[in-house]
């Protein structure tokens, strides 16, 4: 109620009173725990970690950016960062000094307001992220002009107008260091303070989070069997692998989003033990960061292109390790090691290895390493136009086959050359090549 908070304060002080005790006095009735501060704060650090980058990402990239569902994820995924900035890092804070509201009441007040907008759009962004994925898999052309180019940005002000009327009219939840927990009641397990708990109860959220479940379960569970029907139809109507990916990212971020509304619906109208307690507010940090991981697991072009602006290059994890490079000389057994690759666009990087192992099948070389000669055409992941590079084929002691084009050679040099023994095996190597060997000539 910040309508309240700013424009009738003493009514707003005869709510949430902090007179009758001193400040050190309320801060004596909190109770720290440095487990789930700690917990709080490294998960919220993880979280941001691998969320922002994907975020970038996604607004970076224009075959991304061009599509409906990624501008709502990438709203969903401010607003889910937003999230964490409280309900983790500044959650964790509030439990290393051991917080209660009247500790702090200002801060507290003002940030519970913030939890709770995040959470209400987090709700409605899910729902809207949901319709967009029925409309777009079921290809509904009236329906599917709602949401093409700019169109896709209006939905975002009733959202913003909704939240706006939590922040200003409805109450918010507020820390406990006592229940570990933020619930609405700023007395949450203070039995000796008199109070009317019922006054500090916000029946819109409660409402909302109950409209929120419902049509969460609706449209995903509509979303799942949909692609469960159209899998097993007609090959006129397969799922494209962009369908069922974008599909699979929503259904997981929302259910997650899901499970922490449920818990905390729960925690709100029962009397719940100090571990649900625990569990609900961990099930909500979750809700807001795991995006971020589902990303990285789900999405290879995300990943891949989370991996090229961190500067995280394969061959920097494969070509500092000297026993691979030793067993690699010793399967190739002074081989030509530098093989021209023609390269071309497609989506999955598994369709060069898969090239590679049906070549060696047809020639009936299978299972040991030949790679004398010219290697036929093949296939390499990439976002960009096609292409045409040098590459070379390493073996890792592992038995699993990387590709490094000629843009990232010189530092794999670079990197390997700083090992005595890997400069032996390189000398060998770049002696074995067609560059070597031109040379030496």
């Amino acid at each position: 109620m910040m309508e309240l908070y700013f424009n009738r304060h003493p009514q707003w002080l005869r709510y949430y009173n902090c007179s009758f005790l001193s400040h050190e006095q309320w801060s004596e009735r909190g109770q720290v725990s440095i487990p789930m501060g700690v917990y709080s704060l490294v998960s919220g650090v993880l979280y941001l970690a691998m969320y922002i980058p994907c975020l970038i990402v996604v607004v970076k990239t224009d075959q991304l950016r061009s599509l409906s569902c990624y501008k709502i994820m990438s709203c969903l995924g401010i607003v889910e960062c937003l999230g964490v900035v409280i309900s983790c890092l500044f959650t964790g804070y509030l439990f290393l000094v051991g917080a209660v509201f009247c500790s702090s009441p200002h801060v507290i007040y003002i940030a519970g307001h913030g939890d709770l907008a995040f959470w209400e759009a987090q709700c409605m962004l899910c729902v809207l992220l949901g319709v967009n994925r029925v409309v777009d898999f079921w290809n509904i052309p009236v329906l599917t002009a709602l949401f093409e180019g700019y169109r896709t940005f209006l939905w975002f002000i009733p959202i913003l107008c909704c939240c706006a009327y939590f922040v200003l009219f409805t109450s918010p939840p507020v820390f406990s260091s006592i229940k570990q927990q933020w619930f609405f009641d700023p007395y949450a397990g203070m039995k000796d303070v008199q109070r009317n708990s019922s006054a500090y109860t916000n029946r819109t959220n409660v409402y909302a989070n109950y409209v929120t479940m419902f049509l969460l379960f609706i449209i995903y569970g509509t979303l799942i069997f949909s692609l469960y029907c159209k899998s097993r139809g007609s090959q006129s109507s397969v799922v494209t692998h962009v369908q069922r990916m974008v599909i699979i990212q929503a259904v997981v971020i929302c259910l997650l989003l899901a499970l922490g509304g449920v818990l905390f619906i729960g925690l709100q109208i029962t009397n719940a033990p100090p571990i649900v307690v625990s569990a609900s507010l961990i099930g909500y940090q979750i809700s807001c960061g795991a995006g971020g991981i589902v990303y990285l697991i789900v999405n290879s072009t995300i990943r891949r292109e989370v991996f090229r602006m961190l500067h995280i290059a394969i061959a920097d994890m494969v070509m500092v390790m000297t026993p691979a490079i030793l067993l690699l000389l010793k399967l190739m057994e002074e081989s030509v090691f530098c093989i021209h690759v023609n390269l071309c666009y497609h989506e999955r990087v598994g369709d060069v290895f898969a090239a590679f192992l049906e070549h060696q099948k047809k020639n009936e070389k299978l299972g040991e390493l030949t790679l004398k000669g010219e290697w036929p055409p093949c296939i390499l992941a990439t976002t960009r136009e096609f292409i045409e590079l040098k590459s070379v084929l390493w073996l890792d002691a592992f038995g699993i086959m990387y590709l490094f084009d000629s843009r990232i050679l010189y530092h794999v040099r670079e990197v390997a050359m700083k090992n005595e023994h890997v400069r032996a095996i390189y000398k060998i190597i770049y002696d074995n090549t067609s560059d070597g060997k031109s040379r030496k000539s």
